[in-house]
């Protein structure tokens, strides 16, 4: 019976305080203000928002097993997404400890889009906010949330995020996607 709680524990995500998945599902406050560092020295504010109709925003960790396990599934799905639509992940335990089981993950998962690692406004609420890794989040250009959050490693990642983003399209009135 503990063999099949774990196993179930460990498919739902990583909560950060022992709860179930299930219960008290994070909410996001809008990202209208704020500015992070990626991986590679860069930075991602509100402003790079603007350039597409949806991102996608992965909060993950490094101590995070179905975060690391759904991440191979997020690299092929932003390399098929078109250009109206972003996927930023957000490794919310990076420090100097973590910073090369970070890469590690990024590199062997195949992920090659933005990574961020440091984050200040509207998105240190969201990280800070946030009960479960990994939790998945759906902004509009202006940073409105506009999906419902997945919280917890889906069981198909790609054909369940593609589905909360073409969720988001519609909600703002753009046409969905359809991959090939």
């Amino acid at each position: 019976m503990a063999v099949l709680a774990m196993a179930m524990l460990m498919c739902a995500g990583c909560g950060s305080d022992g709860e179930d998945a299930g219960e008290g599902a994070d909410t996001a406050t809008a990202l209208a203000s704020f500015s992070a560092q990626t991986e590679d020295g860069g930075e991602w504010s509100s402003e790079d928002l603007n350039s597409v109709d949806v991102t996608m925003v992965n909060l993950w960790g490094t101590f995070c097993g179905p975060c690391i396990n759904e991440m191979p599934e997020i690299a092929s799905l932003q390399k098929e997404l078109p250009d109206n639509v972003a996927i930023v992940a957000c490794c919310g335990d990076y420090s100097d400890e973590t910073a090369g089981d970070c890469r590690d993950i990024l590199e062997e998962s195949g992920y090659t889009g933005t990574n961020l690692i440091s984050f200040e406004g509207d998105l240190q609420t969201l990280v800070d906010n946030s009960q479960f890794y990994p939790t998945t989040y759906f902004f509009d250009s202006e940073g409105n949330q506009v999906a419902d959050p997945v919280v917890g490693a889906p069981a198909d990642p790609k054909a369940d995020y593609l589905n909360s983003i073409n969720q988001a399209l519609e909600a703002i009135g753009k046409e969905p996607i359809e991959l090939k």
